[in-house]
């Protein structure tokens, strides 16, 4: 029992430490998000994409304010939907499928966000396990 008060202890020492440094790493990593998704988008949709932090800048969130257009861009629509839509995971697929109206559609999607964010979020949580790492030591 006394390795494991160890623990406890140094982790309620280091406590402010790991979250400023894991808002610091979400921060840097939606930074990346919206900057590249805002490179990769066409112009009309990369000019509607924002950065927001919540729970004190540990939650970090990309919105594209461009209503419909921003999921058909990112999905497209029809037979291109077909197509990109299976290749995402569930949560993207459900958030694609909310905009499905007939599957009639012909625009080509040109995915700007999700590669983006596939790209800068896959080794969050090795991230994450270093800085605790660090922390304890």
């Amino acid at each position: 029992m006394e390795g494991a008060a160890n623990l406890i202890a140094k982790l309620r020492a280091a406590k402010s430490e790991i979250k400023l440094k894991v808002k610091d790493l979400m921060e840097d990593r939606a930074t990346d998000i919206e900057e590249h998704a805002y490179r990769d988008a066409p112009i009309d949709i990369g000019q509607k994409i924002s950065k927001v932090a919540s729970n004190g800048g540990l939650t970090q969130a990309i919105e594209v304010n461009a209503g419909k257009m921003g999921a058909y861009v990112e999905f497209g629509t029809g037979s291109s939907a077909a197509a990109i839509v299976p290749t995402l995971p569930v949560e993207w697929q459900n958030v694609a499928r909310s905009f499905y109206i007939n599957g009639k559609g012909t625009l080509i999607g040109a995915p700007y966000l999700y590669p983006n964010y596939k790209r800068f979020t896959h080794d969050i949580p090795e991230k994450i396990e270093l800085i605790l790492r660090d922390a304890l030591r």
